[in-house]
């Protein structure tokens, strides 16, 4: 309902001049509705940009990872720009990380889609 969208119409005006009156709330119950849908539209395009990068990506490898809070031998799918491969640390821990990671002592990688088991 869109009575008392029109800010100028007090109920005594409503009473005396009912023409005016609807005509003023119509025009905002439809400018209302038009902000309500290009509110929706504005949300699908947001949507899709964020989802933007994630289309883009060059790269795509599956790992597992385990951690020692959450994570225990679960699928990751892991997409980049860059290349990533598997990975599984000397402390346990598995996942997947950017190639430059795995030079560093104590990683071992792999680059075939669920490598780490």
């Amino acid at each position: 309902m869109c009575l008392g969208t029109c800010p100028s119409v007090s109920l005594k005006m409503y009473k005396s001049d009912r023409a005016l009156c609807s005509s003023c709330i119509s025009v905002n119950c439809q400018s209302g509705q038009r902000k309500s849908e290009q509110n929706a539209t504005m949300k699908a395009w947001f949507l899709l940009l964020l989802l933007l990068p994630v289309c883009f990506a060059d790269y795509k490898i599956q790992c597992y990872g385990e951690d020692f809070l959450m994570v225990n031998h679960q699928v990751l799918t892991c997409t980049s720009k860059v290349l990533q491969a598997c990975y599984t640390r000397s402390s346990g821990e598995k996942g997947c990380a950017r190639l430059e990671f795995c030079q560093r002592p104590g990683w071992k990688c792999c680059h075939t889609n669920l490598c780490n088991a």
